[in-house]
């Protein structure tokens, strides 16, 4: 049976300039990549300037290979959670304490992200 649809008060927003913003994370869950690997889906809230309120998606990789993973613990220790470090030979050393992620703690972390 065919639904029944009004499309006339649809409005396309206008894209998000390339750049960087002000952000604050509104959301974290745990999910599943397409291969079947852990990640976070957060979407962040942009909180100044031109497109304040706006929103985008994101996701961090919990395992995977070593560039995702480097994104991931960049991104972490930008956001103040402390994973662990690298050291001057650009090798991770992960804080013992730190063997699981409470994604409910990421919510409310701010951040500048880069809208390419």
């Amino acid at each position: 049976m065919p639904i029944k649809v009004d499309f006339s008060k649809a409005k396309i927003q206008e894209p998000i300039k390339p750049g960087w913003y002000d952000a604050e994370i509104r959301s974290a869950e745990e999910g599943t990549s397409r291969e079947g690997n852990p990640l976070v889906r957060l979407v962040w809230q942009i909180t100044k300037g031109e497109y304040e309120g706006r929103t985008l998606p994101d996701h961090l990789n919990l395992t995977g290979n070593e560039i995702a993973m480097g994104i991931t613990v960049q991104r972490l220790s930008e956001l103040g959670v402390d994973i662990g470090e690298f050291d001057d030979d650009n090798n991770f050393h992960q804080n013992p304490d730190m063997d699981e992620l409470d994604v409910n703690e990421l919510v409310g972390l701010s951040a500048s992200i880069k809208v390419a």
